[in-house]
């Protein structure tokens, strides 16, 4: 069980924050390995969790789990790219929606050793309430 807790905890830790619209580069693809922009250490205040959903599926006879997780956020200005914590997850597709409006695709991808994470989107998120989307898998980890 104990291996369980922690693929939970690894699982949970996409804590999600914005950057600063003035701070981005103009890249949509996010696929650089270095971003001078990330945030390292706390992440900035300009997208606040509000609630997290999380799906694994475990399978401890495979090297890799797998999960789905929504995380309900509110922007607090327009923006097309999120940082969030994610270490070593291959996420296989990222968008965000906003209530009443169709879903904007995004890519993910690791921008700093730490795992920080960065989600781009192909438009700009509006202000408010959105949820993110992110399907996900990553190795188990050693014990």
């Amino acid at each position: 069980m104990h291996i369980y807790a922690r693929l939970l905890a690894a699982s949970l830790i996409l804590f999600v924050a914005a950057c600063d619209a003035s701070k981005t580069t103009n890249s949509s693809q996010g696929n650089t390995a270095q971003d001078p922009n990330a945030p390292l250490g706390q992440l900035p205040d300009s997208a606040i969790p509000t609630h997290y959903r999380i799906a694994l599926t475990i399978k401890p006879e495979q090297p890799r789990y797998s999960g789905t997780v929504e995380i309900d956020l509110d922007l607090k200005a327009p923006q097309r790219t999120i940082y969030l914590h994610g270490h070593e997850l291959t996420v296989d597709t990222v968008s965000a929606q906003s209530q009443g409006k169709p879903p904007v695709k995004g890519t993910y991808a690791e921008v700093h050793p730490s795992g920080v994470a960065k989600l781009t989107f192909d438009e700009e998120l509006p202000k408010g309430l959105i949820t993110l989307h992110l399907a996900f898998n990553a190795a188990f980890e050693a014990a």
